[in-house]
């Protein structure tokens, strides 16, 4: 029976299990330092460029994403298509505006999608509660590691339905919008195809980093 040692950076050595056997004292193995040669690596700096994409709308007028809590909005989902010039991008925050809100507290997902392949990148749920004086959402994206190859959208989602205590009241929820810029999408559940707004826009935008050439 043999003893390898081995460990990194140095040759490993074999010895005798019989050559050691039965011996009293303290037994002190040497192992020899091994280099290893690299190919020629090349490093160059790398240029990094910071944009925003989408609408950057504020106040009004406002686009209401839930008008009458009468009607089940669950699942429905309002959002806006970007265009990806440069790509592979990576996708750090997403931005917009609130002009109107009469909920204390509303639970909303935010979906990304990729347009060419149809399919939702997230790959965890990314879910965001709104109080009722909040004028700005920002989400940072920065631990998700997002990466965008083509054009997408940018989309809310409802997930919850808050019931009034009367009939005749309503509630809304608002976001700031536009006549210009990147247009509206929407859409009443994940199982429709999406409806493309073009009289109005959304105020929601996103900060995106990529490899400046």
């Amino acid at each position: 029976d043999t003893l390898v040692l081995s460990m990194i950076g140095y040759q490993s050595c074999a010895v005798s299990l019989d050559s050691i056997y039965n011996k009293q004292q303290n037994i002190i193995f040497e192992l020899t330092e091994k280099s290893y040669g690299l190919q020629e690596v090349t490093i160059r700096p790398t240029k990094i460029k910071r944009k925003i994409l989408g609408n950057k709308q504020k106040g009004q007028p406002c686009v209401y994403f839930l008008g009458d809590s009468l009607k089940d909005y669950t699942g429905s989902e309002i959002g806006t298509i970007i265009k990806l010039k440069n790509s592979p991008a990576i996708i750090e925050e997403i931005n917009f505006s609130i002009c109107e809100n009469d909920y204390d507290s509303l639970t909303i997902r935010v979906n990304i999608y990729d347009v060419v392949k149809n399919i939702n990148i997230l790959k965890q749920p990314i879910f965001i509660q709104i109080k009722k004086d909040q004028k700005y959402v920002q989400i940072s994206l920065h631990d998700y590691g997002i990466v965008l190859e083509n054009d997408f959208i940018i989309a809310l989602e409802s997930i919850e339905l808050i019931n009034m205590s009367t009939k005749k009241a309503r509630k809304k929820f608002g976001l700031s919008g536009g006549f210009i810029g990147s247009d509206l999408m929407t859409r009443k559940s994940i199982f429709d195809p999406w409806t493309r707004e073009s009289l109005i826009v959304l105020g929601i935008n996103a900060t995106v980093i990529y490899e400046k050439l």
